[in-house]
């Protein structure tokens, strides 16, 4: 098991690795961007160009739960929960968007109470420490 593990750390920072290496490649020089104003808006366009395509768009995060199962369990306005999903909301959310095990369902919550109390979308009795 140890071995699968070290395995796993060692593919994951050669894929770390090809990936800077890659944004790298892929960057304009900086001394080209501090000269050339054309050349900074070309680069703008081309990372906007990439941002812009629909893989990174959040709903088709893979690990994202389904509006479905966000909403399970809740009782009354399940279609509003389902709806409001992905948007702010200044109420404490059902279950994590993400697919987490139990114990990490649970803490994703507490987190997600700590910051609506402490940005005083959520009244609380000592805000402050809720950053701790």
């Amino acid at each position: 098991m140890e071995q699968v593990k070290q395995k796993m750390k060692s593919l994951d920072a050669d894929y770390r690795a090809a990936q800077q290496k890659a944004l790298e490649d892929d960057a304009p020089h900086s001394s080209a961007l501090h000269h050339d104003p054309d050349e900074v808006a070309k680069a703008r366009e081309q990372r906007i160009k990439r941002a812009a395509n629909p893989k990174y768009r959040f709903p088709k995060y893979a690990s994202l739960r389904s509006a479905d199962d966000f909403a399970k369990g809740v009782l009354l306005r399940k279609k509003q929960v389902k709806e409001g999903m992905l948007k702010w909301n200044g109420n404490l959310i059902p279950r994590s968007l993400l697919e987490l095990d139990a114990e990490a369902n649970r803490i994703a919550l507490q987190v997600h109470k700590c910051l609506l109390g402490y940005m005083g979308d959520k009244s609380m009795a000592f805000p402050a420490t809720l950053a701790q």
